[in-house]
């Protein structure tokens, strides 16, 4: 149940700026985001998931780009031989196509969204139809039901929570805390047990398993730099106050 806000503005120093949740079963091993990859994924940034090799966010710091992959609806059941979604945003990144209609046949529905300077859009695979949308200015956010869905109560409660907020001011010098502070509050908030609520922080238990929000990513593109900080809990219990580093 990843979480990506993002903010598209007309700010000529950064117009781009993303906050990323990494929602995951808590005994499936990641590590966090470096230059991780090799050959056709070179220079590329992201968290490492061990299980698949892939990453749930890949920023290409010299491209000015960032791929966020999200997990849709399994409506279409588990793809018997299927790949792994993370191998998605480094394709993305690097200049592939992610869509290919093989890659698409064996991959379990999903939500990746793009940004650059050059655009923003949201490609989605429910297991049968790819929907591709463009992102235009303002404030949005994407879940696991899609881009701005009002219909979503976690969705329309962060987007309403968003718009009464001031955009963060992102820059190189400044720590994590007060760069992103208008939105971190938002990962304060957790969300009532029938998921509504504006929180976009998750923990649920699944039998013996439990899936929860793990990290968070947050990026700022620039026509001069990328910016990408990266924190996890203090391992207090609870998801807030975070531990902050500094990726690029």
């Amino acid at each position: 149940m990843c979480t990506a806000l993002v903010s598209i503005s007309a700010d000529p120093d950064v117009p781009v700026l993303l906050l990323g949740t990494r929602d995951e079963f808590t005994d499936r091993r990641w590590i966090p985001p470096a230059r991780w990859w090799r050959g056709a994924f070179d220079g590329v940034l992201g968290g490492y998931d061990v299980q698949a090799g892939g990453t749930w966010l890949a920023v290409h710091p010299e491209r000015r780009l960032v791929a966020m992959v999200l997990n849709g609806p399994d409506a279409a059941g588990p793809v018997r031989g299927g790949r792994s979604r993370g191998r998605l945003p480094l394709i993305t990144v690097t200049g592939g196509d992610p869509f290919q209609p093989a890659l698409l046949r064996s991959t379990r529905p999903f939500h990746l969204l793009r940004l650059s300077l050059a655009g923003a859009s949201l490609g989605s695979w429910d297991g049968r139809t790819l929907r591709r949308q463009e992102i235009g200015p303002g404030v949005h956010v994407v879940g696991n039901t899609g881009l701005d869905r009002q219909d979503d109560s976690r969705t329309s409660a962060a987007l309403r929570w968003l718009g009464e907020r001031p955009r963060p001011k992102v820059d190189r010098a400044r720590p994590a805390e007060e760069c992103w502070g208008p939105w971190l509050s938002l990962l304060g908030r957790e969300p009532s047990p029938d998921g509504s609520g504006d929180g976009i922080v998750v923990r649920e238990a699944h039998g013996d398993r439990i899936h929860a929000t793990l990290a968070v990513s947050a990026v700022a593109l620039s026509p001069r730099h990328a910016r990408y900080d990266f924190g996890q809990p203090l391992g207090t219990g609870t998801f807030m106050p975070l531990t902050w580093r500094r990726v690029l």
